[in-house]
């Protein structure tokens, strides 16, 4: 599993940052180009 081992202090509105983090595969690859895809796990 992934571990995040830095911390930044992102300066925008809390919305505008958690809309990155909505599950949509575009929106994850604005913040990590890298990602190919993205699932959830159950």
């Amino acid at each position: 599993m992934k571990q995040w081992i830095k911390d930044i202090e992102i300066e925008a509105p809390i919305e505008q940052v958690w809309k990155l983090f909505d599950g949509s595969l575009e929106n994850m690859q604005k913040l990590m180009p890298q990602v190919m895809e993205n699932k959830p796990i159950n």
